[in-house]
């Protein structure tokens, strides 16, 4: 039977490699002391000590099993690198990284972390500036996607290499589209008239079973797409005030209400669910949704998605087109011991080999040319992605962000159930976003002064 190949037997066979290498070597050393040795021998050193690096990740089960094997892969061509995968659950590797930080521990020497809470840390000076590594390593912006790069920028600096991303995309119905002889829509305002001859009393009970649109969700990754293709934002450009209530931003939020309470196309709140499921089951024509979308229908819910699944960018607004990204990039701790060891790691996790195989798993690379293989192949899920991808956009990059995403959701949350009004809501946002900034201005002026 042939042996499974797993982490700690692979780790067994590595480490003997290298013993065997350092005998070796050690048995050429002595026998050159006790000849007299010549220069030949003397060439022959044994390794240096092996460099265990730590490397923190959210990887979920398949995921996980896929990187595991490629990190291994490239771990066994390593002289004195080895690498120790540790799973960190998504909402508590922030915490756990400032706990041991401000313990003066090293927490990592390398971590797979959100996009929008990259700045929050370099803010606080705890994470490694790259910009002279990446500019010996000729690494370029222009090789990746512009939204996951820029979540890696914080003042004048880059604080980490984007690793994968996502974005939102339309899913729908093909078979309902047909029948009703539709077209997928380009626009709000088709979006509208689309929806409203997809949305289906079927039973005829007075009680609709088929909604022609779907839109679900307070935070920043639900309602972001719509503000930005209105035109509109969160912070001002030099993020020193809120922008959320423009007239941009209620227009956008206004939209998304309309079709729930007037046009009555997309169900409300309290009939919101994972827009796949709807989508699976057909309880909705189209929705949106990230790329794994397209597995979950096939996988969880059984959908025939060849012949039943279609996938679209979504629908531009009065400002065009965009969507959301969402992802993980790659961030150093300041402290690490193993600066060179870690780089040579996050270089291989974002090259063309590794983010190439990682699509296998439905992770879309940052990487531009690594998508180029599956879309060339006429895989339509990752072709719609990367059309979306050239419009798509990070969530303010903010230290704050966090912050700034609960005031959002929690106005939006009051505008979707009626207590107050899209204009009431932004204007409530907006003052407790900008009483927030106040604080975190100040903070900073009071931090450089006691400096």
């Amino acid at each position: 039977m042939k042996e499974k190949m797993t982490v700690n037997n692979l780790k067994t066979k590595k480490s003997t490699k290298k013993m065997k290498v350092v005998a070796i070597a050690a048995v050429i050393i002595a026998a050159a002391a006790i000849t007299g040795g010549t220069a030949a021998f003397l060439i022959l050193k044994p390794p240096e000590e092996a460099v265990t690096l730590r490397f923190w990740h959210s990887y979920g089960a398949t995921e996980l099993e896929k990187a595991e094997t490629l990190i291994e892969e490239w771990d066994e061509n390593q002289t004195n690198i080895e690498v120790e995968m540790e799973y960190v659950p998504y909402d508590l590797l922030f915490q756990k990284m400032v706990t041991l930080l401000a313990a003066g521990e090293v927490p990592c020497d390398l971590a797979r972390y959100d996009i929008a809470l990259t700045p929050g840390l370099a803010e606080m000076g705890v994470l490694t500036n790259l910009s002279d590594l990446t500019e010996a390593a000729e690494i370029s912006k222009d090789d990746f996607y512009p939204g996951p790069w820029e979540t890696c920028v914080w003042e004048d600096g880059l604080y980490g290499l984007p690793l994968d991303t996502t974005t939102r995309i339309l899913f729908y119905r093909k078979d309902l589209f047909e029948v009703e002889g539709v077209s997928v829509p380009t626009t709000w305002a088709e979006i509208k008239s689309v929806a409203s001859q997809l949305t289906k009393d079927l039973d005829v009970d007075g009680v609709t079973d088929q909604w022609g649109f779907f839109y679900e969700g307070y935070d920043t990754w639900h309602f972001n797409s719509f503000l930005w293709q209105a035109g509109g934002s969160e912070l001002s450009s030099d993020m020193k005030t809120s922008t959320v209530n423009r007239s941009e931003g209620v227009n956008a939020l206004q939209f998304l209400l309309d079709l729930i309470y007037v046009d009555e196309v997309n169900p409300p709140p309290e009939k919101w669910k994972w827009p796949i499921e709807a989508i699976s089951t057909g309880e909705t024509a189209m929705g949106l949704c990230g790329p794994w979308g397209w597995a979950c229908c096939r996988d969880i819910f059984g959908l025939d998605v060849e012949a039943k699944l279609g996938m679209a960018i979504l629908p531009g607004g009065p400002a065009g087109e965009a969507s959301v990204i969402g992802g993980q990039n790659l961030v150093m701790p300041k402290f690490t011991e193993h600066s060179e060891e870690a780089f040579e790691l996050a270089k291989y996790l974002t090259s063309y080999y590794y983010q190439s195989a990682m699509m296998e798993v439905d992770q879309f690379p940052t990487l531009k040319a690594a998508s180029q293989a599956n879309i060339i192949a006429g895989n339509p899920l990752w072709a719609t992605v990367a059309e979306q991808m050239e419009t798509a956009k990070s969530r303010v990059i903010h230290p704050k962000y966090a912050e700034i995403n609960d005031i959002i959701h929690k106005y939006l949350e009051e505008a979707f159930a009626q207590v107050k009004t899209a204009k009431e809501a932004l204007d409530a946002a907006m003052a407790e976003i900008n009483k927030l900034l106040k604080e975190e201005q100040f903070t900073q002026i009071t931090l450089k002064l006691t400096i």
